[in-house]
């Protein structure tokens, strides 16, 4: 397995993920989850955050399944390099 840091929004919040070739979508812990731990991002920080407008989407990893909401923002690789715009997580 591997992981490392992402870094998300115009305030670079950084994350530790998972790495995950089987899956299309990054996962991180948003503002309102309400059983998660470590990092929470927080879209209010960032001016480049945007919404998908869905209210609840769900993803199913293996046993797990996951409740959130989609976004788009500028993520790094590492702070403020190798950058996309608009990238889209849940």
């Amino acid at each position: 397995m591997y992981h490392g840091p992402l870094f998300f929004g115009t305030n670079q919040q950084e994350f530790d993920v998972v790495y995950d070739t089987g899956s299309d979508w990054v996962v991180i812990d948003g503002k309102s989850c309400k059983n998660c731990e470590g990092n929470f991002y927080d879209p209010s920080q960032s001016t480049t955050a945007k919404n998908l407008g869905n209210p609840v989407s769900v993803r199913a990893y293996g046993s797990a399944i996951l409740y959130g909401t989609e976004w788009t923002d500028k993520v790094c690789l590492k702070t403020m390099q190798a950058c996309i715009d608009d990238f889209e997580y849940f």
